[in-house]
């Protein structure tokens, strides 16, 4: 025998290794090319598993023999061959195989492709919801106070989507369906960060229903930082506690119930016609240098301090300000 390099008796190829869930096992189908000079009219193939660490894997039913002997594979000849894997589900992450080429019914064999693994397929995913979903994203374009979230999630061939649904969390808000909308959103603190959340149903081809849920970090309201030039507030409802801003303050908000707001600025502060108090609420308006120390740090040392923290959530922000 003139031997050749591994596996270049025969050739595989075209692998498609699937996850049977309703049957508990996988299967595996490939093409076998014979290249073999020893065995030219293979009668046989032997498939054998490779893993070592799982020994437990068999290919029923015949144990990944291939029978050729009525029908033998020709030199340069391709045949499509399949088998069952068990045991389902297999806890590697390969299935690793070796081959034997016949050219009598069992015996002898082309002792040039014996027994060598030769090949390392990945163990297909057995949930049928897994790799359904591709480019599961969405954009959000922010035109203050409304917001437009587009789904860029689309399906691979073996499923489909139904419809998409979205909302806000904390404090859930229920926001529409649809692969785009257009809406508004509640921010709780009103200026803050809102967690916006996609949820995508969808199926498989053999009907198994699934759920998918992207969120996203997005900014709620309008964000600030003390001292700006220039805060405009907008219409929104305003946080308690105090706004500053280096020179302007343009708000045509309303301050909620029982709330106090205090609004100072270096040079001038525009309430537009739309601004508004309601009952119960403080608002007071201050026209003084900015200096940018938080308002709870009233001691000036840029710690948060026991008595500075007024509430007592561990934090010190605009909630524990006077």
């Amino acid at each position: 025998c003139d031997p050749l390099p591994p596996c270049d008796c025969m050739v595989t190829s075209n692998f498609d290794f699937v996850c049977v869930p309703d049957s508990n096992k996988y299967r595996l189908t490939f093409d076998v090319t014979n290249l073999s000079p020893i065995a030219p009219a293979a009668t046989g193939l032997q498939i054998i598993v490779k893993n070592t660490s799982s020994p437990t894997i068999t290919l029923p039913p015949t144990g990944g023999f291939i029978d050729w002997t009525t029908n033998p594979l020709g030199q340069n000849m391709t045949r499509t061959v399949s088998t069952c894997v068990d045991p389902f589900p297999i806890a590697d992450p390969d299935l690793i195989l070796g081959y034997i080429l016949h050219h009598s019914v069992n015996t002898p064999f082309d002792t040039c492709c014996f027994d060598i693994p030769c090949d390392t397929i990945p163990i297909p995913p057995c949930d049928p919801c897994d790799n359904c979903l591709v480019n599961q994203d969405f954009t959000v374009n922010k035109n203050y106070p409304n917001y437009t979230f587009t789904s860029t999630t689309t399906s691979s061939p073996n499923c489909f989507i139904f419809y998409t649904d979205w909302y806000q969390q904390t404090p859930y808000n229920y926001l529409n369906s649809g692969p785009s909308i257009t809406t508004t959103l509640t921010s709780n603190p009103p200026f803050g960060i809102i967690t916006v959340c996609q949820v995508v149903y969808y199926a498989s081809n053999d009907g198994v229903e699934c759920i998918d849920t992207l969120c996203k970090v997005v900014e709620g309201g309008i964000i600030w930082n003390d001292c700006d030039p220039v805060i405009d507030l907008g219409g929104t409802v305003l946080p308690s506690g105090i706004i500053k801003a280096g020179d302007r303050i343009i708000s045509g908000g309303i301050v909620p119930i029982n709330e106090e707001v205090i609004l100072q600025a270096g040079e001038i502060i525009t309430l537009d016609n739309n601004f508004s108090t309601s009952d119960g609420s403080d608002l007071d308006i201050k026209i003084e240098e900015c200096i940018d120390i938080p308002c709870w740090d009233l001691n000036q040392n840029g710690l948060c301090d026991p008595l500075e923290d007024t509430n007592a959530d561990g934090l010190c922000d605009y909630q524990d300000c006077p």
